[in-house]
Protein backbone atom coordinates (compact mmCIF):
# COMPACT_ATOMS: atom_id res chain seq x y z
CA UNK A 1 0.00 0.00 0.00
CA UNK A 2 1.59 3.47 -0.57
CA UNK A 3 2.09 5.87 1.76
CA UNK A 4 -1.08 8.47 1.59
CA UNK A 5 1.70 11.65 2.40
CA UNK A 6 3.25 10.71 -0.78
CA UNK A 7 0.89 9.28 -2.88
CA UNK A 8 -1.84 11.52 -4.84
CA UNK A 9 -4.50 11.11 -7.55
CA UNK A 10 -3.57 11.63 -11.26
CA UNK A 11 -5.36 11.99 -14.36
CA UNK A 12 -5.38 8.71 -16.69
CA UNK A 13 -6.21 8.27 -20.41
CA UNK A 14 -6.34 5.11 -22.39
CA UNK A 15 -6.93 5.89 -26.05
CA UNK A 16 -8.27 3.57 -28.87
CA UNK A 17 -5.80 3.64 -31.30
CA UNK A 18 -7.16 3.95 -34.51
CA UNK A 19 -10.83 5.91 -34.70
CA UNK A 20 -13.30 4.11 -33.71
CA UNK A 21 -17.30 3.72 -34.65
CA UNK A 22 -19.42 4.93 -31.39
CA UNK A 23 -21.18 1.06 -30.66
CA UNK A 24 -17.18 -0.40 -30.44
CA UNK A 25 -16.49 3.21 -28.43
CA UNK A 26 -19.51 2.07 -25.91
CA UNK A 27 -18.43 -1.97 -25.95
CA UNK A 28 -15.15 -0.75 -24.58
CA UNK A 29 -17.10 1.42 -21.76
CA UNK A 30 -18.87 -1.45 -21.00
CA UNK A 31 -16.08 -3.79 -20.35
CA UNK A 32 -14.19 -1.38 -18.61
CA UNK A 33 -17.25 -0.43 -15.99
CA UNK A 34 -19.44 -3.87 -15.88
CA UNK A 35 -22.00 -3.94 -13.44
CA UNK A 36 -21.49 -0.58 -12.22
CA UNK A 37 -24.18 2.23 -12.64
CA UNK A 38 -23.03 4.58 -15.68
CA UNK A 39 -25.19 7.43 -17.15
CA UNK A 40 -24.35 9.89 -19.90
CA UNK A 41 -25.18 12.06 -22.74
CA UNK A 42 -25.36 12.99 -26.59
CA UNK A 43 -25.43 14.93 -28.91
CA UNK A 44 -26.53 14.38 -32.53
CA UNK A 45 -28.06 16.98 -34.92
CA UNK A 46 -31.53 16.23 -34.04
CA UNK A 47 -31.58 16.27 -29.67
CA UNK A 48 -29.53 16.39 -26.89
CA UNK A 49 -30.65 13.57 -24.78
CA UNK A 50 -29.30 11.52 -21.33
CA UNK A 51 -29.02 7.82 -21.72
CA UNK A 52 -28.82 5.45 -18.75
CA UNK A 53 -27.20 2.02 -18.56
CA UNK A 54 -29.75 -0.68 -16.92
CA UNK A 55 -29.16 -4.21 -16.56
CA UNK A 56 -26.24 -3.86 -19.25
CA UNK A 57 -28.46 -1.89 -21.59
CA UNK A 58 -28.23 1.54 -22.55
CA UNK A 59 -32.06 3.09 -22.50
CA UNK A 60 -32.93 6.92 -23.11
CA UNK A 61 -36.42 8.63 -21.91
CA UNK A 62 -38.52 10.68 -23.70
CA UNK A 63 -42.56 11.77 -23.56
CA UNK A 64 -43.51 8.16 -25.36
CA UNK A 65 -41.38 6.42 -22.94
CA UNK A 66 -38.29 4.60 -22.47
CA UNK A 67 -36.60 2.97 -25.09
CA UNK A 68 -32.97 1.55 -26.23
CA UNK A 69 -30.49 4.08 -26.38
CA UNK A 70 -30.14 5.68 -30.09
CA UNK A 71 -25.92 6.30 -30.49
CA UNK A 72 -25.92 6.10 -34.19
CA UNK A 73 -26.59 10.05 -35.33
CA UNK A 74 -24.80 11.09 -32.57
CA UNK A 75 -21.59 13.48 -32.98
CA UNK A 76 -20.60 13.73 -29.43
CA UNK A 77 -21.14 11.35 -26.89
CA UNK A 78 -20.38 10.83 -23.12
CA UNK A 79 -20.53 8.54 -20.67
CA UNK A 80 -19.82 8.17 -16.91
CA UNK A 81 -19.70 6.54 -13.42
CA UNK A 82 -18.18 7.44 -10.46
CA UNK A 83 -14.55 6.11 -11.53
CA UNK A 84 -14.32 6.17 -15.57
CA UNK A 85 -15.61 8.65 -18.05
CA UNK A 86 -15.78 7.81 -22.27
CA UNK A 87 -15.80 10.77 -24.51
CA UNK A 88 -16.34 9.87 -28.34
CA UNK A 89 -16.25 12.42 -31.30
CA UNK A 90 -17.47 11.85 -34.52
CA UNK A 91 -14.85 12.86 -36.64
CA UNK A 92 -16.39 11.58 -40.53
CA UNK A 93 -17.52 7.91 -42.31
CA UNK A 94 -18.95 6.93 -38.65
CA UNK A 95 -15.69 6.89 -36.98
CA UNK A 96 -14.12 9.22 -33.96
CA UNK A 97 -11.77 9.48 -31.49
CA UNK A 98 -12.63 7.20 -28.10
CA UNK A 99 -10.94 8.10 -24.69
CA UNK A 100 -11.43 6.39 -21.02
CA UNK A 101 -10.56 9.25 -18.51
CA UNK A 102 -9.95 7.60 -14.82
CA UNK A 103 -7.66 8.61 -12.32
CA UNK A 104 -4.54 6.81 -10.88
CA UNK A 105 -2.07 7.00 -8.06
CA UNK A 106 0.85 7.97 -8.26
CA UNK A 107 3.74 9.75 -5.95
CA UNK A 108 4.14 12.40 -8.74
CA UNK A 109 2.81 13.13 -12.20
CA UNK A 110 1.63 16.03 -14.49
CA UNK A 111 -2.02 16.26 -14.44
CA UNK A 112 -3.38 16.61 -10.67
CA UNK A 113 -6.36 15.89 -9.47
CA UNK A 114 -8.14 18.80 -7.89
CA UNK A 115 -9.72 17.95 -4.45
CA UNK A 116 -13.11 18.15 -3.78
CA UNK A 117 -15.92 17.83 -6.39
CA UNK A 118 -17.40 20.62 -8.70
CA UNK A 119 -20.95 21.00 -9.57
CA UNK A 120 -22.80 22.16 -12.95
CA UNK A 121 -26.34 22.85 -13.01
CA UNK A 122 -28.32 21.38 -15.51
CA UNK A 123 -31.57 23.73 -17.48
CA UNK A 124 -35.13 23.80 -16.07
CA UNK A 125 -36.56 22.79 -13.01
CA UNK A 126 -37.23 18.93 -11.92
CA UNK A 127 -41.07 18.31 -12.57
CA UNK A 128 -42.03 14.97 -13.34
CA UNK A 129 -40.58 11.53 -11.91
CA UNK A 130 -41.48 8.21 -13.90
CA UNK A 131 -39.41 5.12 -13.70
CA UNK A 132 -35.95 6.34 -12.77
CA UNK A 133 -36.18 9.31 -14.79
CA UNK A 134 -36.68 13.07 -14.35
CA UNK A 135 -37.89 15.75 -16.63
CA UNK A 136 -36.31 18.95 -15.87
CA UNK A 137 -38.56 21.43 -17.49
CA UNK A 138 -37.92 24.82 -18.83
CA UNK A 139 -40.22 27.50 -21.21
CA UNK A 140 -36.66 27.89 -23.32
CA UNK A 141 -36.30 24.77 -24.17
CA UNK A 142 -39.03 22.25 -23.16
CA UNK A 143 -38.39 18.94 -21.37
CA UNK A 144 -35.14 16.85 -20.62
CA UNK A 145 -35.29 13.59 -19.45
CA UNK A 146 -32.65 13.09 -16.76
CA UNK A 147 -31.54 9.50 -15.38
CA UNK A 148 -32.56 10.30 -11.68
CA UNK A 149 -33.72 7.40 -9.24
CA UNK A 150 -33.85 9.13 -5.85
CA UNK A 151 -37.34 10.97 -4.78
CA UNK A 152 -37.75 14.42 -6.12
CA UNK A 153 -40.06 17.50 -5.07
CA UNK A 154 -41.39 20.06 -7.63
CA UNK A 155 -38.81 22.73 -8.42
CA UNK A 156 -35.81 20.17 -7.57
CA UNK A 157 -32.56 20.93 -9.60
CA UNK A 158 -30.22 18.37 -10.74
CA UNK A 159 -26.59 18.88 -11.45
CA UNK A 160 -24.00 16.89 -12.69
CA UNK A 161 -21.21 16.50 -10.56
CA UNK A 162 -17.74 16.33 -11.38
CA UNK A 163 -13.45 16.12 -10.69
CA UNK A 164 -11.06 18.71 -12.15
CA UNK A 165 -7.58 17.93 -13.07
CA UNK A 166 -4.98 21.11 -12.88
CA UNK A 167 -1.55 21.29 -14.21
CA UNK A 168 1.13 23.75 -12.27
CA UNK A 169 3.29 25.61 -14.79
CA UNK A 170 6.95 27.19 -14.48
CA UNK A 171 5.81 29.91 -12.67
CA UNK A 172 3.84 27.92 -10.13
CA UNK A 173 0.53 29.12 -11.55
CA UNK A 174 -1.93 26.32 -11.09
CA UNK A 175 -5.01 26.03 -13.57
CA UNK A 176 -7.49 23.32 -14.48
CA UNK A 177 -6.75 21.21 -17.87
CA UNK A 178 -9.81 18.43 -17.64
CA UNK A 179 -12.92 17.32 -15.63
CA UNK A 180 -14.68 14.16 -15.50
CA UNK A 181 -18.23 13.67 -14.65
CA UNK A 182 -18.73 11.44 -11.76
CA UNK A 183 -22.58 11.56 -11.18
CA UNK A 184 -26.29 13.48 -10.83
CA UNK A 185 -27.80 14.60 -7.69
CA UNK A 186 -30.68 16.84 -6.74
CA UNK A 187 -30.65 20.87 -5.24
CA UNK A 188 -33.57 21.90 -3.36
CA UNK A 189 -34.67 25.54 -4.70
CA UNK A 190 -33.85 26.75 -1.02
CA UNK A 191 -30.85 28.11 -1.10
CA UNK A 192 -29.12 25.21 -3.76
CA UNK A 193 -28.97 22.89 -0.78
CA UNK A 194 -27.90 19.29 -0.90
CA UNK A 195 -30.76 17.32 0.06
Amino acid sequence: MSDPSTTRRYRSLERRDSPTTIEEAVAWFDDATAGRAAAGYLYSPAAARFVARSNGVWQQRDAGGVESADFGPAFEVTLFTAERELRWTHSGFGKGAAVIVSDREAAEGSVRLLAGVREHLLWGYCSAQIDGWVSTDSARIGPLWVPFGDPIDDGDWLVLTGVEYTETDEHGNVFVVDRRHIGIEKRSPERGKRV
